[in-house]
């Protein structure tokens, strides 16, 4: 038998009916990823540790005493005092202060040099200035000192006791 180069079969258009068993018939292709993708996400949400942030806000009240009637000892802008107290604070010696007496990264500090446990400390600890929606004019004079670790209650212990250190090294100064 010699094959036909023009020969060509009409087909007829595709229904409701027919969509049904492409999907009944690849139903395994279809479904099986979405199903792979829900159970990894459900596995992962568990498998992934709990982190909890702790926050505290410090308002910074400007001196009472007028400018003209005693000159203020410190000339600093408020944002430079703050920067120059968190590096004061989060220097090597408090941080590790701070972690021996908390017991923080019990399991990081068995496996790893104290310099590393305290860098990720640094990575967990934030201080940043609070930002407000009103006019420059307006605008409220305070930071927030934040922490996240996997326990709740160490958490907001280690942020009470970030922001007394920065109270006690405002007087101090």
């Amino acid at each position: 038998m010699q094959p036909t180069d023009n020969y060509s079969v009409p087909r007829r258009a595709l229904d409701v009916e027919d969509y049904i068993d492409i999907v009944r018939r690849h139903k395994g292709w279809i479904f099986g990823p979405f199903l792979f993708v829900l159970v990894a996400s459900v596995v992962g949400a568990y498998l992934y540790p709990d982190s909890y942030t702790s926050q505290a806000v410090v308002k910074i009240v400007p001196q009472q005493v007028p400018q003209n009637m005693v000159q203020s000892a410190i000339n600093q802008q408020m944002s430079d005092r703050i920067n120059s107290m968190a590096q004061t604070i989060l220097s090597r010696t408090v941080l590790t202060t701070i972690i021996n007496t908390f017991g923080l990264y019990t399991r990081e500090r068995s496996r790893m040099p104290i310099e590393d446990v305290i860098e990720q400390m640094k990575k967990n600890v934030q201080i940043l200035p609070v930002a407000s929606t009103t006019t420059a004019a307006d605008r409220i004079p305070a930071f927030a000192v934040t922490f996240s670790y996997a326990n709740r209650i160490m958490a907001q212990r280690v942020v009470q006791d970030l922001v007394s250190r920065f109270i006690d090294e405002n007087i101090r100064n």
